[in-house]
């Protein structure tokens, strides 16, 4: 009579081995969703500034380049570069800025007025610019700035719907 003895561990492997694979997938997965996510907010972040750097030394005209195309409808390159110089140097009196660039935030599909087109997957960053002026002294402008791929390039929008509010 032969008796035949369990093994209740003969498994054991096999489970240590799925268990292990399936956590290495997860990592792999949160890697991979990390790594593109945090590399599209750099590509975000990377547009603002290169934004805010080129007003920053005065030259509205490749700041202008920036914007989306439902911006460049809005007003001229010639007619940014004037009204935005003037604000800027003449108005408020300052040589230049600083200038902080917040986090990316995905609003999703956006418009910004009502004549304008609506966009997919649009997202929001807030920029805090500091001034100091020989008139207005040292103070503070917070805008929120929306950017929407346009030709494979993220481009930046500014948001003029008067019924939104600060969001």
């Amino acid at each position: 009579m032969f008796r035949r003895r369990r093994r209740p561990l003969r498994f054991l492997p096999i489970a240590l081995l799925a268990v292990v694979l399936l956590w290495g997938g997860w990592q792999a997965y949160g890697w991979l969703q990390s790594s593109f996510g945090s590399s599209r907010e750099m590509e975000l972040q990377e547009t603002v500034d290169a934004f805010y750097a080129a007003e920053q030394q005065g030259d509205f005209g490749s700041a202008w380049e920036l914007f989306h195309s439902d911006m460049h409808k809005r007003f001229s390159k010639e007619a940014y570069i004037e009204t935005r110089a003037h604000v800027i140097l003449n108005h408020f009196g300052v040589q230049t800025f600083q200038y902080a660039v917040g986090e990316p935030e995905l609003v999703g599909e956006w418009r910004m007025d009502d004549n304008a087109s609506k966009l997919a997957h649009v997202y929001k960053i807030q920029v805090q610019t500091t001034f100091q002026s020989p008139i207005f002294g040292r103070f503070e402008l917070s805008q929120v700035c929306y950017l929407a791929q346009e030709n494979e390039q993220w481009r930046m929008l500014w948001d003029y719907q008067p019924d939104r509010g600060s969001s």
